[in-house]
């Protein structure tokens, strides 16, 4: 669409009209050949060319980006192959080393605490053994009704005397699970020891 004026000396000459990119109607002047926006309303632009409507938004349209190809470099396929076989052992003994480890840890917290309880029993109760403190034997039957699979292995002095200390030690058998970490042991069940010494009572 184009609109005409006069330029001074009497002669029509063309104003092109077009629209912009972002939807916004331009108006080239023969003056000077530049594209400006149309104004909006009823008064023509300088020059005297006859007025367009402009629209009153922009639309902006977003394109969709493309997708980036990665390319590998030749052998890297290969090369990640190789290193994941080099870390595997590692990550293996990292993994069966967490879950030995801390079975170990929580069994041989409960030997302890096993020493501590029998330490106590021994050490405070006297009406088990007619008026005197209990023998190893009563102390071992009092242990295993709270841990059964722990074993009073030594207790002195059998039996406790009043005013002096005792002593409970307990044993724990615990097998490794993992044949990895096993290998580092010699002895498999590994005996888990707890010791506790109280003063009798």
């Amino acid at each position: 669409m184009r609109n005409q004026r006069l330029s001074p000396a009497g002669e029509k000459k063309p104003v092109a009209v077009a629209a912009s990119p972002g939807g916004c109607l331009l108006r080239e002047f023969s003056r000077g050949g530049c594209l400006i926006p149309a104004q909006s309303g009823n008064q023509p632009p300088e020059g005297g060319a006859r007025e367009v409507p402009a629209q009153q938004e922009r639309e902006y349209i977003m394109r969709p980006s493309r997708p980036v190809k990665r390319h590998l470099l030749p052998g890297s396929e290969a090369a990640s192959a190789v290193e994941f076989a080099l870390l595997l052992p590692f990550l293996v003994l990292l993994i069966c080393g967490i879950i030995d480890f801390g079975f170990m840890f929580y069994n041989w917290n409960l030997t302890n605490e096993a020493s501590r309880e029998a330490a106590r029993y021994a050490a405070t109760n006297k009406t088990v053994n007619n008026g005197s403190p209990p023998t190893k034997a009563e102390v071992q039957t009092y242990i295993n009704g709270i841990y059964p699979s722990v074993t009073l292995s030594q207790m002195t002095p059998n039996p406790p005397t009043s005013g002096n200390d005792v002593t409970a030690t307990v044993t724990y058998s615990y097998t490794i699970m993992t044949p990895v970490i096993s290998a580092f042991f010699t002895n498999n069940p590994v005996t888990l020891t707890g010791t506790t010494t109280m003063l009798v009572e």
